[in-house]
């Protein structure tokens, strides 16, 4: 399998650009936008001068959009002959992490996610979708001073659901295993640079157990009594075999009923078994085998599989967890696509 190796990269508002990189990852939510620029020092409008703080800017990989955003970190120089630039950028879903709740009043009764990341999101004009996932909690209360990120982690967690961005700064929630795509074998002195392979279990645990508490109220009176006590237990198939088989409690940070102290717990069993395996391979261009980019939101969470005997024996399968686009005068273009366990059918036992 070959890759599509055009390299025309486009900046708004910039032709003098020396280095491009942007960023996507499933569980990070911010894509960035770095890139360098240099100029000759002459008489009239420096294309230095448009990247300011705030700035929009967005960036093009062979004819396809993969930012849009707004410029966070400027760094400029000059001497006698040139005067440059260092820019970094980040999308809409900055706003999330940067702003905070209003808590006014900040509760919110038997809704979804859906309907409560809509809500917060709404004073930001961030765009947010949840996918597949119609959980309803019982009752859900801001934290006066916390960030709207860290309140929608809070959801996200107990819903088993991942966040990312596309193209257009738009936020999505969803299934780590779901994305579209495949197909793909990374292998070995065919299509791979370079390639490392880090397996990791020192944090790992054998069985997760989940603790919370119910909603209660004066319709249930069950606040405060055992009755009100929830758990559940939650096995981590990629525990390895020969350890001593660790516990852990996971605890519930807000009132959850039976499926979501379910979905809570084996949300840390799904951390644990992506933490547990980081892959990272560095391919010439910037394209899937389709021609979209690796970066398309579409592209995330795919199925890759990774045909390397200098890491693994054998060939596994992967989820495509992000990937960095690159171009510059020393590397030409390349992309360096981030990959981790995919669950049920490569555990990291087997690493």
């Amino acid at each position: 399998m070959g890759f599509n190796t055009q390299e025309t990269a486009t900046i708004s508002g910039c032709s003098t650009w020396k280095s491009i990189e942007v960023s996507r990852m499933v569980t990070e939510w911010v894509s960035y936008l770095k890139f360098s620029l240099v100029e000759p020092v002459v008489d009239g409008q420096s294309t230095v001068k448009q990247f300011l703080l705030g700035n929009p800017v967005s960036a093009m990989l062979g004819g396809e959009q993969v930012f849009s955003g707004f410029v966070t970190v400027r760094q400029a120089s000059y001497d006698a002959k040139n005067r440059g630039a260092q820019i970094m950028a980040a999308d809409h879903s900055q706003d999330a992490i940067a702003a905070t709740v209003k808590a006014t009043p900040g509760q919110y009764l038997n809704q979804t996610m859906q309907q409560i990341c809509s809500a917060v999101c709404g004073p930001i004009g961030l765009n947010v979708t949840v996918l597949n996932n119609n959980m309803t909690f019982p009752r859900v209360s801001e934290q006066p001073g916390e960030t709207i990120a860290a309140f929608m982690g809070r959801l996200a967690r107990h819903c088993n659901v991942h966040g990312w961005d596309d193209a257009n700064g738009n936020l999505f929630f969803g299934s780590f295993r779901s994305g579209s795509g495949g197909g793909v074998t990374l292998t070995e002195g065919v299509n791979i640079l370079s390639a490392r392979l880090t397996a990791d279990d020192q944090y790992a645990d054998a069985v997760l157990n989940g603790k919370g508490q119910s909603a209660g109220g004066s319709s249930t009176q069950v606040a405060g009594t055992p009755a009100a006590q929830i758990k559940t237990t939650v096995a981590n198939p990629g525990y390895p075999s020969g350890p001593v088989a660790r516990q852990a409690d996971v605890i519930a940070d807000l009132p959850v009923t039976p499926a979501l102290l379910q979905s809570r717990t084996q949300h840390e069993v799904e951390l644990q078994n992506i933490d547990q395996l980081d892959v990272r391979v560095t391919v010439q261009g910037w394209f899937f085998q389709d021609g979209q980019c690796w970066l398309n939101d579409s592209k995330l969470r795919s199925v890759i599989s990774l045909n390397s005997p200098s890491l693994y024996p054998g060939t596994i399968s992967l989820i495509l967890k992000g990937a960095r686009c690159m171009q510059d005068d020393k590397s030409g273009t390349t992309s360096e696509l981030i990959l981790t366990n995919e669950r049920g059918l490569v555990s990291a036992n087997s690493i």
